[in-house]
């Protein structure tokens, strides 16, 4: 995710919402090593379609969301990204307030159980007890979008 941030960040580009998902998904794609970069990268396409259709953001996210399951296959309660993405999009239209507060669930769902897809699920058993890294990594991109939104 840092990688994905400082690519954007050397290099900001200009244009409509949807424009800018799209150069972020190219830079995702490119910058973010793993699963996580194409994920992030179809998502963030997803959402951009969205916005041209005529989405509002909350359906924007709903959309970028359905496009990473599209692509990596995860369900809540996999022990996955999902697990704080899903439960955010659908609290999106309440607020903010309401995205992060189901997102910190989200996260917090993840402890207990037993990764069934993405990085967590190679430490099987031995994750039990830890929060899913990528569910973590939404809640804190979700927490910079927020901030950056109120200093714009």
């Amino acid at each position: 995710m840092a990688r994905g941030a400082r690519a954007w960040q050397e290099d900001p580009a200009d244009g409509s919402a949807a424009y800018l998902l799209r150069v972020l998904s190219a830079r995702c794609r490119r910058a973010i090593g793993g699963t996580s970069g194409p994920l992030y990268a179809a998502g963030l396409v997803a959402a951009a379609q969205a916005l041209e259709d005529g989405a509002d953001w909350p359906g924007a996210l709903a959309a970028g969301v359905d496009g990473i399951q599209e692509l990596g296959g995860a369900e809540p309660g996999d022990g996955t990204m999902v697990d704080a993405l899903r439960p955010a999009a659908d609290a999106a239209p309440d607020g903010w307030e309401a995205v992060l507060a189901a997102t910190k669930q989200g996260v917090r769902s993840t402890v207990e159980g037993v990764s069934r897809k993405g990085r967590a699920s190679y430490v099987g058993a031995r994750g039990q007890g830890h929060p899913d890294p990528g569910a973590e990594a939404v809640l804190t991109w979700l927490r910079a979008v927020r901030e950056a939104g109120r200093a714009g």
